[in-house]
């Protein structure tokens, strides 16, 4: 009974660290992407 829970509960907590890991990802990206448009904006200036 234990055993089967405690299977449930990492099955449950792997799928939330992936889902953390996606989202991470894409935010990640996201800045990535910010950081260039404000580089590009900004850095031809000088």
């Amino acid at each position: 009974m234990f055993g089967s829970g405690q299977v449930l509960v990492k099955g449950v907590v792997d799928r939330v660290f992936d889902v953390l890991d996606e989202v991470l990802g894409y935010w990640q990206g996201a800045v990535v992407q910010l950081d260039g448009v404000f580089d590009g904006g900004h850095g031809q200036v000088g």
